[in-house]
């Protein structure tokens, strides 16, 4: 949205000293010399010594294992074990099993079941009650089984059809304390991971043995590479090559507190900070069959509106309601298609949720304006925060606080500061709270019939950390600061709680920050007693249920939704973007991860000043909206199936092993024009074999920027003139939006003032996809 806030400086300075201790020795040998034979270092304690099965029972009716765990040895590394566990093992359907394991006398954080809906685990109570006792070494489902180890503790998860395992604890011991709970799985040293973010992976979508990926809902930008950003999805898919057959599965570690992921390339190790392990395993076999199963389990993605796939235009800056009225205007009169207008927080009150300025967007005004752009098909969507400023002549502030709704430290409402100084966040947890916000989207669209909200900044983000209150001796915020994401008030770091300085320090940032860094303190409470600390990830997941029920009961029509933070199962509410970036080819590029990740996350979604932009765009626009019933197809097989709309390669090659790298897995063109007349496409083809071997070819191309007819096509196939791909096919040339078709070797008999193309599309070939070519032709060049 806007500049981050710099780090805070530490109130500290680190000395260091240096002592430099010199001795020799009678026979004369150098201080050095003797240093080199130093002892070596302690290695460091075991966090855990793993659990041991005392007992393991089969409910009636399919309703799964349930055992106990008894810990085989103390260890005092990050707390006390946790001395009893409950293990719970169920064949949920034919293709997915559930593996939980959690306290077996105290009832743990987890997900709430309200937020994610989902099949209940039975509730705490003698792990024999109810049930025979199973001694079988196997419990087998349709497709995958369930097998252990008794002393020591371990399970594991294989395929029922090729006993190919899938996860496999036996590696090290199980660690289950109340701040930190550690497990890792074996892998074979040829699976492609995909997945476990949200983060700006440089080195494409396939999972990089050592590179850190921590889960922690961050307000931070995403040109910050391999750090934890916006969201948090703990869900890997794991694609093999066996035999030839690309095989895959997906494993989802259902829990919203901190963690820190180590992949290795032959094992994955979890460091979690609370709540409990809840295992989902999703056996596959393809890619497409595990975000089926996936989303089948977490929701399906949302069903968008088909205004949602045009063309939308967005900024910070839009200063007064003319601004806006210029922008539409002027893409009008370019011929520049635009479906969607947005602002961002410009056409607020001061800053303030759910408020108008009444100098810079009068209601009169800006309800006129959208009676115009709502007669034209167009729309109209705004930023909300979750932030709601401290200001008691303001009545979303006042029903908020009357309604005692907001997040709290010490028995008082959690201060921090945003956009408009100081705020207090609401609780989405808290039934009242949802209630809350959903009238309060209801009252703001009686005042302004916005057709889909944006919400941003709801990590939740601060530009403050711990404990603050509002200074006395200098106004917050300050109206003349340049610099309004400092923080003003007057704020004390928290560091007295285990919540806030837990034992176990996860690499929050990218730096191993304070969990409270730039966000809501982490000892803060949620409704009836909910930590923080537990539920922090979940803040803009429970945003987004709210937001999207109260647009739903408003217009009756599928919500559009956009939201920066997300946590598993957001897809089935709202849309994402990849948040803060820079335009530059390199972030464009970035992005693309993001956005093929999302997919598997089951989250699948001014140029008009200089007329030859404007003509460029008309071009690339026109072919999005021949394109739209395409997408919108797809969009509509996402919610039926939660197949991606943009996929990786190994989605449609999933037995090609050489794509599973997410790079270099194109055929890419390029195409030139010389002299006003001579065109020349080009392409480049990476792992052509695999092409070559299925046979496919090119049947036609398109370019774009061209304007007029061609003529004297000749094509080189690897250097060579290609005499079969053209005798093999009948190849002519059109104007994607004319009516004519040109074969080759005829004329154009043009009409003056005929509209012409803005396309080019040279068709009817037969061109080896797994070869390099040239393609070359002449035509009149219009543009």
């Amino acid at each position: 949205m806007l500049p981050r806030s710099p780090p805070h400086l530490l109130p500290w300075r680190s000395l260091v000293l240096l002592f430099l201790a010199l001795a020799v020795s009678s026979n004369g040998v150098s201080a050095t010399a003797k240093a080199k034979a130093k002892a070596p270092a302690a290695p460091p304690k075991p966090a855990g010594f793993g659990y041991k099965l005392v007992s393991l029972v089969q409910r009636p009716n399919g309703g799964g294992l349930v055992g106990c765990l008894q810990v085989k040895r103390r260890s005092s590394t990050y707390g006390p074990d946790i001395p009893r566990l409950r293990l719970f093992v169920k064949h949920e359907t034919k293709d997915r099993v559930r593996v939980q394991i959690t306290d077996a006398e105290k009832q743990r954080w987890e997900v709430p079941y309200d937020l994610l809906p989902r099949e209940p685990s039975p509730p705490l109570g003698p792990a024999t009650a109810g049930g025979a006792p199973f001694t079988a070494g196997e419990y087998p489902g349709q497709d995958l089984v369930f097998t252990y180890g008794r002393d020591p503790f371990w399970f594991a998860v294989h395929r029922k059809s090729t006993r190919q395992t899938l996860f496999n604890t036996s590696r090290a011991p199980l660690v289950f304390k109340d701040q930190y709970l550690e497990v890792s799985t074996r892998l074979p040293g040829d699976a492609a991971l995909y997945g476990l973010g949200e983060n700006t992976q440089p080195g494409g979508i396939k999972l990089r043995p050592n590179d850190p990926y921590t889960l922690y809902t961050t307000d931070a930008s995403a040109i910050n590479l391999n750090t934890d950003l916006y969201g948090s999805h703990p869900v890997y898919v794991d694609l093999r090559n066996i035999g030839g057959r690309g095989v895959a599965h997906a494993v989802l570690l259902l829990n919203s507190n901190g963690m820190d992921v180590f992949y290795t390339g032959t094992s994955l190790t979890y460091k979690v900070i609370g709540g409990l392990l809840d295992f989902y395993f999703f056996a596959g076999p393809t890619p497409l069959a595990v975000v089926d199963q996936y989303t089948a389990m977490i929701g399906r993605p949302a069903p968008m509106p088909y205004w949602a796939f045009g063309f939308h235009q967005c900024r910070w800056g839009y200063h007064n309601l003319s601004v806006v009225e210029d922008v539409v205007e002027n893409y009008r009169s370019a011929q520049i298609p635009l479906d969607v207008i947005w602002n961002d927080d410009d056409h607020m009150d001061a800053r303030k949720d759910f408020t108008l300025s009444p100098v810079n967007y009068p209601r009169p005004k800006l309800l006129a304006f959208l009676n115009k752009i709502h007669a034209r098909g167009m729309k109209y969507i705004v930023l909300i925060d979750p932030g709601i400023n401290v200001n008691s002549t303001y009545g979303v502030y006042q029903r908020g606080m009357d309604r005692d709704i907001f997040i709290k430290l010490d028995g008082q409402p959690y201060l921090a500061q945003v956009w408009p100084g100081p705020v207090y966040f609401p609780d989405f947890i808290n039934p009242n709270g949802a209630s809350w916000w959903i009238d309060e989207v209801r009252r703001f669209h009686e005042l302004v019939p916005v057709d889909g909200l944006w919400i941003d900044m709801n990590e939740a983000s601060n530009f403050c950390t711990g404990k603050c209150t509002i200074p006395t001796t200098h106004r917050c915020p300050d109206p003349t600061s340049k610099e309004p994401w400092l923080c003003c008030l007057d704020c004390k770091n928290i560091t007295n709680t285990r919540w806030d300085d837990p034992p176990y320090k996860i690499n929050a940032s990218g730096k191993s920050a304070r969990l409270g860094y730039n966000t809501i303190a982490t000892s803060a409470v949620h409704y009836n007693g909910i930590l923080e600390y537990n539920a922090h990830s979940l803040y803009g997941f429970s945003q987004a249920i709210a937001t999207h029920k109260g647009l739903q009961s408003i217009q009756g029509k599928r919500p559009f939704i956009l939201t920066r933070s997300t946590f598993v199962g957001s897809g089935a509410y709202a849309a994402h973007w990849t948040g803060d970036n820079k335009g530059t080819w390199e972030d464009l590029r970035y992005s693309i991860s993001t956005m093929l990740n999302f997919g598997i996350f089951g989250m699948p979604m001014e140029l008009y000043e200089w007329q030859s932009v404007a003509r460029s765009a008309r071009n690339a626009l026109g072919m999005r909206y021949r394109m739209l019933p395409y997408l919108y197809t797809l969009n509509y097989q996402a919610h039926l199936t939660g197949a991606p709309v943009a996929r990786p390669l190994f989605f449609s090659f999933p037995d090609f092993a050489p794509c599973y790298g997410g790079q270099a897995t194109y055929a890419r063109f390029h195409a030139a024009v010389r002299g006003g007349r001579e065109v020349t496409v080009l392409s480049d083809v990476a792992l052509g074999s695999y092409s070559m071997h299925k046979g496919l070819v090119i049947e036609k191309i398109t370019v774009l920027g061209l304007h007029g007819a061609g003529k004297d096509l000749a094509i080189q196939v690897d250097g060579a003139d290609d005499a079969t791909a053209v005798a093999t096919s009948s190849p002519y040339f059109a104007a994607a939006d004319a009516a004519q078709v040109l074969r080759q070797g005829e004329e154009e008999d043009a009409v003056e003032g005929e509209k012409r193309g803005v396309t080019m599309e040279v068709g009817g070939l037969a061109l080896p996809l797994g070869k390099s070519f040239t393609m070359t032709w002449n035509m009149h060049i219009e543009a």
